[in-house]
């Protein structure tokens, strides 16, 4: 059936992480997550660390991304990312460490939040906190 599936590609500088073709796509924008069905109206959305879904048949694959941005078409959504991840090859351990780690210099940062140093902070911050998230939902 014409419309019944949807082309999901996810880019990162370094290739093209994913390219094929899926039923359904969840993803993390930065209003909150969304969805997308076949036959989508057409949206640009910027996006957020987190984990993104999709469903192909049966089959559910979950994989973690970094901030970017998504382009959203009736038959094909485009994720531009700067990292991406299959959520199945996160330790769960490392994962957990990288995160509290992490989480501690975020909470006891007292310099500058306008400064780079901050904002690499918290872009590793909310990966490893995506990350984290991703390695769960596949271990249960």
């Amino acid at each position: 059936m014409a419309g019944s599936r949807i082309r999901l590609e996810i880019v990162t500088p370094a290739a093209h992480a994913f390219d094929g073709e899926v039923d359904v796509v969840n993803a993390p924008g930065i209003l909150g997550e969304f969805g997308v069905l076949p036959q989508h109206r057409p949206m640009l959305s910027a996006t957020r660390s987190g984990v993104v879904t999709y469903r192909d048949g049966e089959r559910e694959e979950t994989l973690v991304i970094g901030p970017g941005f998504a382009e959203v078409e009736p038959d094909h959504v485009i994720l531009l990312t700067d990292r991406c991840e299959l959520a199945s090859f996160i330790d769960i351990d490392d994962a957990r460490r990288q995160f509290e780690e992490l989480d501690a210099k975020y909470k006891g940062f007292s310099g500058d939040t306008k400064t780079s140093e901050f904002e690499e902070l918290e872009r590793d911050y909310q990966w490893a906190e995506s990350a984290l998230e991703g390695a769960k939902r596949v271990s249960k």
